[in-house]
């Protein structure tokens, strides 16, 4: 660290080495106010860039900052914040373009982030912070109160192949099509409620097709909680309701079917024929935990 000044103007440089191949630095400069340091105004840059995002999470686990559960299942990626400082010493503005790529987060790999967010005394805001992968793409948009770490904030996401992020659900019953849920979440940042309502088109699983899906989600503490969801037919139905728990990958769920028109794919094994099918009722309960 160095510091420097003449005349009432002073500059400081800062680098610091940190975990995970992190490098951090800050260049400000500020000129004295002589009859209230509070006001003396702040200009400069600030450069944080990081070969390994999830020792950099890790280290914010567990130092004073409070960091959502759910970045426990970030495994790697890298990382850069750059951004600039100013207002004054008693009231600073921070703001920051934030970028990672490479990200692997639970069974999800190549993950890209990018997004913007200012901070000051009383709160962080993104606006947005935009993530993507090759089948979904995700908006944030909220705020952090830093004096309660409480959090509230919309979002937006579409995800193409649902399936692939659904490995507890065997193999036939991964859906194709698209998913998208529109929500808010709010409360503690380190455990907010989060709500949404769902849609979805040409849907198909296990020889169901579905034309479109409605329903409702919440995650609560560690819960994925699945509410009144149903994906029609033209002259069916089904309806799901169940639970997921994220940290010990239990899922639980009751199905209800009506009128279904079914695709046997198994049955069919003649070349160039259409593939029989059925109308069915269905009614059934599944729970289960995750192979890891």
């Amino acid at each position: 660290m160095t510091v420097a000044g003449q005349a009432g103007r002073w500059t400081l440089q800062y680098r610091q080495a940190l975990v995970g191949e992190t490098l951090a630095e800050l260049r400000l400069t500020t000129v004295l106010h002589e009859a209230d340091l509070r006001r003396s105004t702040l200009y400069g840059v600030v450069d944080v860039s990081s070969q390994d995002i999830a020792a950099v999470l890790r280290q914010l686990r567990e130092s004073v900052i409070t960091v959502p559960a759910v970045v426990d299942v970030v495994r790697s990626g890298q990382v850069t914040a750059r951004g600039t400082v100013a207002g004054s010493i008693g009231e600073p503005v921070v703001d920051l373009l934030v970028s990672a790529h490479d990200v692997s987060a639970g069974d999800v790999d190549a993950i890209r982030v990018a997004g913007a967010l200012r901070a000051d005394r009383r709160q962080i805001v993104l606006k947005p912070l935009a993530v993507d992968t090759a089948d979904a793409h995700l908006e944030l948009r909220g705020s952090i109160a830093l004096a309660r770490i409480e959090t509230t904030g919309e979002f937006d996401v579409r995800i193409d192949e649902p399936g692939r992020l659904a490995p507890i659900v065997p193999a036939e019953w991964r859906p194709t099509g698209s998913i998208a849920a529109k929500g808010s979440w709010s409360g503690r940042l380190d455990r907010p409620r989060v709500s949404a309502q769902l849609t979805g088109e040409e849907l198909m699983a296990n020889g169901l097709h579905f034309e479109s899906l409605s329903g409702d989600v919440e995650v609560v503490d560690d819960e994925l909680l699945v509410h009144d969801l149903r994906l029609s037919q033209r002259d069916g139905q089904l309806r799901v309701d169940g639970r997921y728990n994220i940290r010990d990958r239990a899922l639980s769920t009751t199905v209800e079917g009506r009128g279904l028109r079914v695709t046997l794919r198994r049955l069919w094994s003649t070349t160039g024929d259409d593939p029989p099918v059925a109308d069915a009722d269905l009614e059934g309960l599944a729970e289960g935990f995750e192979q890891v």
